[in-house]
């Protein structure tokens, strides 16, 4: 009687036969599981000799007097002297302020020149002479209808400013009843007006006033 044996079960059976001799041959390696997690040996830790490093000595400098000639004549300029100091700063040039005053009149009477200022911000009205200075300006010249003020070579030219008749405000009207003045002739001479008897004693005071500011 002849077997047949199919070629799909040769095959499985040569597959499982390889298996089955490669168990075979890694449990005989391992002792059949035994050396597969071997005792880890015993760690001894030896300790170690350690030497402390030598360190150098430090350095000992010499005396500061000693370096002086090293930094009066250094080495790396060519001059071997030390650069100059540099110039001091130039002084800020101060701006002259505009503004400050109105002329509210002028007195001439012969050399003596005297302009009354009204100072804007206070409202008080100060008599300075020509060549004399107020709040750090100098009156340079006094003339009849302007006076100006100067300061670090800039200058202000301040008018003297007259009423008109058409600025002038007008009259409120007369109660019925009254009768308005006559109007002045116009061939008629005016009075020519006479300067006020106490004018030296002005232009005195605004000596005395200008001396006190000067001791200041």
């Amino acid at each position: 009687m002849i077997v047949r044996i199919e070629p799909h079960v040769a095959e499985i059976a040569f597959w499982v036969s390889i298996c089955a001799l490669l168990g075979v041959f890694l449990g005989e390696q391992t002792e059949w599981g035994q050396k597969i997690r071997p005792p880890l040996p015993d760690i001894r830790y030896e300790a170690l000799s350690f030497e402390p490093p030598k360190l150098l000595e430090p350095p000992k400098f010499k005396a500061p007097d000693q370096y002086l000639e090293m930094i009066e004549r250094p080495l790396f300029v060519v001059t071997r002297r030390q650069p100059p100091p540099p110039p001091p700063p130039a002084a800020p040039v101060p701006t002259m302020k505009k503004g400050q005053f109105r002329l509210a009149g002028v007195s001439i009477i012969g050399d003596q020149k005297v302009a009354f200022l009204l100072e804007t911000a206070t409202g008080k009205t100060r008599a300075v002479r020509e060549g004399h200075s107020i709040n750090e300006l100098s009156v340079a010249k006094i003339s009849p209808e302007m006076v100006t003020l100067a300061q670090a070579g800039d200058s202000e030219d301040i008018p003297l400013k007259v009423v008109t008749a058409a600025q002038l405000p007008k009259p409120a009207p007369l109660p019925p009843g009254v009768q308005p003045l006559p109007p002045v002739p116009q061939g008629t001479a005016q009075p020519a007006p006479v300067p006020p008897q106490n004018m030296g004693a002005v232009v005195q005071g605004a000596d005395q006033i200008q001396v006190g500011r000067d001791r200041k």
